[in-house]
């Protein structure tokens, strides 16, 4: 379960510092980015190209640092191939959350983004699945866990982990562990029917959901202000 802690908290890590930079720099750019409109300089389209690409290396090169220090220090099974999916849905999980910043920032002014974006963005992690379960929840809410992608990115992390024919875990013969088997320990957390692919396209379809939100939000500002 420690474990499993861990990568929800790197996981919220990840998700604070996407979505929080984004609130702050991107209202600053609104008023540049109106009045050059204005002028036909260029088109929001371009605008939000140029942008999407320059955050692109730090939406990789954050998260792959963070995972690949704590994959390493926490001595996580010495895969490569498991290292890497677990840095994909990091990196993952950063783009989502760089754009639920940037569709709440396209929308309010700086001041009301401040306080909007973390109450906006938290329930991705207070039904992230790990607290309570999707199968304790009622019905009324519990469609809510399948719209985070914490939720998605942490489970495709507990199956890149423990799935996939790991072998028994190692126990200190003084202690008691009781979840020696992986699978043991992957049905605990609700996360023994996972398959990779899937969770990695879910993140893809929110991913695009979000930007194409992000835009239509972003060229209703502009026609707003003119």
């Amino acid at each position: 379960m420690n474990n499993a802690s861990m990568f929800l908290l790197a996981l919220s890590i990840i998700l604070c510092q996407s979505v929080m930079p984004t609130v702050l720099i991107f209202p600053t750019e609104m008023s540049v980015l109106l009045r050059e409109h204005r002028n036909c300089w260029y088109s929001p389209g371009m605008y939000y190209i140029a942008r999407l690409l320059t955050e692109l290396p730090f939406m990789v090169f954050g998260p792959l640092t963070l995972m690949a220090v704590l994959y390493w220090t926490t001595s996580q099974p010495p895969e490569l191939w498991r290292a890497a999916v677990c840095i994909l849905f990091a990196i993952q999980s950063c783009s989502v959350s760089q754009e639920i910043g940037l569709v709440v920032s396209a929308s309010t002014s700086i001041q009301t983004a401040l306080f909007v974006a973390l109450p906006v963005a938290s329930p991705s992690f207070l039904f992230s699945g790990f607290f309570v379960q999707v199968h304790h929840l009622h019905q009324v809410i519990g469609w809510i866990t399948y719209t985070s992608h914490l939720y998605h990115s942490h489970q495709g992390m507990l199956q890149a982990v423990y799935g996939y024919g790991r072998a028994e875990l190692a126990c200190e013969e003084e202690t008691l562990c009781f979840f020696s088997e992986p699978r043991e320990a992957l049905a605990e957390l609700g996360a023994q029917d996972v398959d990779l692919w899937t969770k990695s396209a879910i993140l893809l379809a929110m991913d695009v959901f979000y930007k194409l939100t992000a835009f239509v939000v972003l060229k209703w500002r502009l026609r707003k202000k003119r």
